[in-house]
């Protein structure tokens, strides 16, 4: 891996980038498992002898949106992509999760929101698993954000969020066709805005809203 990484280097990819790509060796190569499942290659990987760049997070760019942006997002759109704007910006779920929500994934009279699953990132398809186990969780709403989606879901069936095929939207393709222009419009798109950037909007209502900033 260490001449890859020289060249990956070489080439002006980031050192998240590069870390990136050999978190995907590192699965490949622990996938390999011997009929009675133990690994084939019990792999110790050294960061050092491999030149490994590090990654200082505190350098990433990581942009939050603004309660204004938020708002105009809202504000100025409708139908599907302004429900999609309440939900990421009012629950901070991730966009694959927000993409693949139904209507009985809305519990507790409309107050509560089950997340159980998400849509593929490359494919149209929703599946039963999440990032992680701890993904697997219920959020409760704001009594506005309730009544606005439960007004949304009403005489729906099935997911809230569908293509004119009735499949699930693709993530990237509504950044491009939703987001990111509406974003351009207002003169605040910058590296690394995206669907992330909701829940990065929300973390710090959390951390004013309760004294371990937890919910």
């Amino acid at each position: 891996m260490k001449p890859l990484i020289q060249k990956m280097h070489d080439s002006g990819l980031s050192a998240r980038t590069v870390n990136k790509y050999m978190e995907c060796v590192k699965q490949v190569v622990s996938s390999l498992k011997a009929p009675n499942g133990a690994p084939v290659h019990k792999r110790t990987w050294d960061a050092d002898v491999m030149d490994l760049p590090l990654v200082k997070h505190s350098e990433q760019k990581r942009p939050s949106l603004k309660a204004t942006t938020v708002s105009k997002l809202i504000t100025s759109s409708t139908g599907q992509e302004q429900a999609l704007y309440v939900l990421l910006a009012g629950t901070g779920m991730r966009i694959s999760e927000t993409l693949a929500l139904e209507v009985r994934h809305f519990i507790n009279d409309g107050r509560t929101i089950k997340v159980e699953q998400q849509v593929k990132r490359d494919r149209p398809e929703i599946v039963t698993y999440l990032k992680t186990n701890a993904a697997k969780r219920e959020i409760d709403l704001h009594p506005d954000i309730a009544v606005y989606l439960q007004r949304y879901a009403a005489g729906k069936s099935g997911p809230l969020f569908h293509t004119a095929n009735n499949t699930p939207h693709l993530y990237g393709n509504l950044e491009d066709r939703w987001l990111t222009p509406r974003l351009v419009t207002m003169g605040v798109d910058e590296k690394g805005m995206g669907w992330h950037s909701f829940k990065r909007f929300r973390k710090p209502w959390f951390a004013r809203c309760s004294p371990s900033g937890r919910h």
